[in-house]
């Protein structure tokens, strides 16, 4: 490859931006909420235990927690409905969000994956930008979403008010008769339980495979700078590594930011934005009138010019009429 310079980019070096800053800030505030969650919540469930008496006095007692946990439950609901508009309004958030719909590939790629594991195959899936593990984990977020919002908004309902750190207690008394003790009783149950299951998924699925995995161990730092090498595109998603360098060797060109090479999302956005500024095969309808005009112009004088000689060529010269009868 070559870069805007000239100069040769060793190709194990090279870096690919997968994802952007907003991106980037939404999984930042979303990991942030979780841990907040988790740690005030999780020794609610089981207050009975030392750890988690421990825990509940460090947060300063149950009040605390309590306003902890609905503080992080406040910035859980606020960046899920930021994230659900992201994926509406912005380009790559829609263009990302139509590629993490699961598909037939996905699997395919699914029960390739455990043949691999078992021997059968003798290489892995080739996955494009995301893979079926990634899309599990995105849509799994959802899930939690739907369950833990939804029954966490009953409780507040049912109680009337609710606590969240730095705001004080805030009063929605009139939504208290709305909720009868059956069915905060049920969302009480499915929000604990729901809650241990996704700290669960968390720890053991998502953290294994982005960080405890032994090919990223001590962990991935794409989450932060939203990058990847060569050889983790080679062996991550070398789909969506052909795809790119398809797109850069038809260019002849290899656009960077600082040295980076532009992954196939931005390049999209690039193009786009070059093309809205540029269309050559365009021409304003003044500058095209002007020119066919022109055209005309120079059309109809060269008429003109080969009828006048005509005309020319066929004029009689009396001087050499008369000559000729004399001889």
């Amino acid at each position: 490859m070559m870069n805007s310079s000239g100069s040769n980019i060793e190709t194990n070096s090279t870096e690919f931006q997968r994802f952007g800053l907003n991106i980037r800030l939404q999984h930042i505030i979303l990991m942030v909420c979780t841990i907040l969650l988790i740690i005030s919540g999780l020794p609610l469930k089981f207050y009975t235990t030392d750890w988690a008496k421990s825990v509940i006095n460090l947060l300063g007692g149950t009040d605390g927690a309590r306003k902890v946990h609905h503080f992080a439950a406040l910035g859980l609901i606020v960046i899920g409905i930021y994230h659900l508009l992201f994926s509406i309004i912005n380009r790559s958030g829609r263009r990302d969000f139509m590629l993490l719909i699961p598909g037939k590939k996905d699997m395919n790629d699914f029960f390739h994956q455990l043949q691999y594991f078992f021997g059968k195959k003798k290489y892995k899936p080739k996955f494009g930008r995301f893979s079926f593990i990634e899309k599990f984990d995105y849509w799994a977020v959802y899930w939690g979403f739907i369950i833990m919002i939804g029954s966490g908004i009953i409780m507040w309902m049912f109680q009337g008010k609710f606590y969240p750190m730095f705001f004080g207690e805030v009063d929605i008394s009139f939504t208290s008769g709305i909720v009868d003790n059956y069915v905060h009783a049920i969302s009480r149950e499915a929000h604990s339980d729901e809650a241990l299951l996704a700290t669960l998924a968390i720890l053991i699925w998502h953290f294994y495979n982005v960080h405890f995995n032994p090919d990223k161990f001590p962990g991935s730092k794409v989450w932060f700078s939203g990058k990847m090498t060569r050889k983790e595109m080679e062996e991550e998603h070398p789909l969506e590594l052909e795809e790119i360098e398809n797109r850069l060797n038809k260019k002849e060109m290899n656009i960077e930011k600082d040295g980076t090479v532009v992954s196939e999302t931005e390049q999209t956005e690039v193009d786009t934005k070059v093309s809205d500024v540029i269309k050559p095969d365009t021409k304003p309808d003044n500058v095209s009138n002007d020119i066919s005009d022109q055209k005309n112009n120079i059309t109809d004088s060269s008429d003109g010019n080969a009828k006048s000689n005509d005309k020319t060529s066929g004029t009689k010269d009396p001087d050499n009429e008369k000559s000729n009868k004399v001889k």
